[in-house]
């Protein structure tokens, strides 16, 4: 009984090392916008943090940390110094929804200084295997908060400098089920499990310039993320991203 007990928990673990290595619930590490509040429709292409490689225990990787993701915002001026956006982006399982505000707290000649916070969730599932009663699926959720400050250069000559700083706050929580044989049943059990969320952060710097040619833009930006990747351990990767859309 002892050896058959073992033997499903082998198996147990086996699956469980295989299945956590797919990325789940990216979330982007570029800003691709200006200091400068405005209502318009953007859309972008920036690379990502996965939130779900902070349970990955397989050696450290750079490619399961960082991701990709594409999507857009829309954005409200709603006063000189306020502007309120809603941002929502995919990347294969995964998608993300954001609420963004930025408050222009210093506006002098030709510079700008805004505080953008958000809140944000990203959420995705993966499943497989070869029968219903063999497979698996694994659920995972981010919950995050982003305090970034951004700093912009307006050249007047329809070009923008912006520099952005900030730190992330984020919660990843882990539950799914799968399939292990039991050698005495000759079947296979179906293991539910949820892992404890965990809290884990991140920090940038980015520069982008914002070029504007009557109503349409775009804003390419490059820059350096910090982050405690947990079971990856702590990281430094490279961000880039672009967004292209219209000022209305």
């Amino acid at each position: 009984m002892f050896k058959h007990s073992t033997r499903v928990l082998c198996l147990a673990a086996g699956l469980l090392f295989g299945i956590s290595l797919a990325g789940l619930s990216e979330v982007r590490t570029t800003q691709v916008n200006s200091a400068i509040p405005s209502t318009g429709v953007n859309f972008f292409f920036s690379s990502a943090f996965a939130g779900s490689s902070v349970w990955d225990d397989s050696p450290s990787s750079q490619s399961k940390v960082v991701k990709s993701v594409s999507g857009g915002y829309a954005s409200l001026k709603v006063d000189p110094h306020w502007e309120l956006s809603v941002w929502l982006s995919s990347y294969q399982r995964s998608t993300a929804i954001e609420l963004q505000t930025k408050m222009l707290v210093y506006h002098e000649k030709n510079t700008y200084l805004s505080f953008v916070p958000a809140i944000y969730n990203s959420a995705g599932s993966k499943s497989g295997g070869g029968t219903l009663a063999s497979g698996y699926k694994e659920e995972c959720s981010l919950n995050g908060i982003a305090l970034p400050l951004i700093l912009s250069l307006d050249s007047k000559r329809n070009v923008t400098m912006n520099l952005s700083a900030g730190a992330n706050s984020e919660w990843v929580s882990v539950k799914g089920y799968y399939g292990a044989y039991n050698s005495t049943t000759y079947q296979y059990d179906r293991v539910y499990y949820t892992r404890n969320t965990v809290n884990t952060w991140r920090g940038h710097l980015n520069l982008s310039l914002t070029a504007n040619s009557g109503a349409l833009i775009m804003t390419p930006e490059i820059g350096i993320t910090f982050a405690d990747a947990r079971n990856q351990g702590k990281m430094r990767f490279l961000n880039y991203g672009i967004s292209f859309g219209a000022r209305l």
